[in-house]
Formats: C-alpha cells, structure tokens, sequence
C-alpha cells in the first residue's frame, strides 16, 4: 500500500495525497491510543476498518505491475506474493502456538522462546 502511494504520487494520480494524509492521521491516532497492543491480535488489528480504502493505492500498484509489458517482472511479483502469504500463514500458525499472554505489556521474550520460534518458523510441515 505503500509503494502504491508512492507510485501514485510520482504519478500525480489525484488520490494519493488524500491516502497518505489519511494514513498518516490514523496512525498518528493509533500511536497516541493508550493500548498500543489492541488487544490479542497477529499484526495490527486497528487497521482493519481502512482495509477497504487503502486497498485502492495497493490495487493501483498491482494492476501497474500485472500490466507491465516485461514478464519477469510480472513472474518476480507473483514470487514475491506466494512467499509472502506462506510467511503470513506460519506466522500465524506460530502465534497460536507460542501460548503465554494474548495482549498487554507482559510479553516474556527472551533468547529460549526466540529460538524456539525460528526452529518452529523454518521446519517443515
């Protein structure tokens, strides 16, 4: 989403500045929220609400790319987009696994559970 709004905004598309203020603001509320970890969720769930909205500069910059006349750039993306979805999906995974406290501040990381959790990351199913 990002990369699209860049992309828009080195484009001039007229939306891009509306998506990166709106961006912005929401996560300057969000930093600001006295729960900084919203609750037991994977990822940030707090964003959830503006999926549909910032969805547009994504869908700008995939529809850039699938259009783009050169097929390895094409193929590297879709690469791209199946690595990502495996690491999301163990991530995932991972988080149901790790067990201990869902959200608060008392989170118990330290060197065991980190190395436990690459060991889990990297295994095979």
């Amino acid at each position: 989403m990002l990369f699209g709004i860049g992309y828009g905004l080195k484009q001039k598309k007229f939306q891009s500045p509306a998506m990166l203020l709106i961006f912005i603001v929401i996560t300057y509320v969000f930093a600001s929220w006295w729960a900084w970890w919203f609750g037991g969720a994977f990822g940030h769930r707090s964003y959830v609400e503006y999926y549909a909205l910032l969805a547009i500069p994504l869908a700008g910059l995939i529809q850039k790319i699938f259009s783009s006349p050169y097929r390895s750039i094409r193929i590297s993306f879709q690469c791209l987009l199946v690595v990502l979805m495996i690491y999301s999906v163990r991530l995932s995974y991972l988080y149901t696994s790790i067990g201990g406290p869902w959200d608060g501040a008392d989170w118990r990381w330290n060197w065991a559970k980190y190395e436990w959790i690459m060991s889990y990351f990297f295994k095979i199913l």
